[in-house]
């Protein structure tokens, strides 16, 4: 009986064992910083997770259509989930409490970046989002986030898709 006891023993800490990597696997990406916020346009530099960029305090888009123009003329739909920028910003509490004049700058990994007033992307409201998910949100091409900014923001003959910043690691606020 004593052999038995030690086999079902043995049993149930190796599925809690198993059960535990399986949900740091799942929870680490979720949990990992994968963007800073910095610049002397902000009280202090965060990092924040991507659980943190989908919290409820912050307004958030769920497969939302964004149409877009590129350089030479091609247009279409594509379709994106994640934070609304201008949300994240007013809500994320490191922003001073005169916001006149900041200029925001989204980075990717590699250094390539865009610029945008605070204003301009408060004005936007949901035409510019930080997308982490959706049906045409490719992880491998976008990382961990893409800027998005919709057609609509830029006007009809204006390309919009030099905005749509991917693999974004950093904002700078000056």
């Amino acid at each position: 009986m004593e052999k038995k006891t030690l086999t079902i023993s043995s049993i149930v800490i190796a599925t809690i064992i198993i059960i535990g990597i399986i949900a740091a696997v799942l929870l680490i990406p979720l949990i990992t910083p994968v963007l800073t916020v910095k610049g002397t346009g902000v009280t202090e530099t965060t990092q924040y997770s991507l659980m943190d960029l989908r919290s409820a305090k912050y307004e958030q888009v769920t497969n939302v259509e964004f149409d877009w123009l590129n350089r030479v003329g091609t247009t279409g739909t594509s379709t994106y989930s994640g934070v609304v920028l201008s949300s994240f910003l007013e809500n994320s509490g490191i922003l001073p409490s005169d916001t006149s004049g900041l200029e925001v700058t989204i980075i990717a990994a590699d250094g390539f970046s865009r610029s945008l007033s605070y204003d301009e992307i408060k004005e936007a409201g949901s035409q510019i989002i930080l997308a982490y998910g959706g049906a045409d949100f490719d992880p491998e091409k976008d990382g961990p986030l893409r800027l998005i900014v919709s057609q609509a923001f830029f006007g009809e003959d204006q390309a919009n898709t030099p905005y749509w910043v991917g693999n974004i690691v950093e904002i700078e606020i000056a």
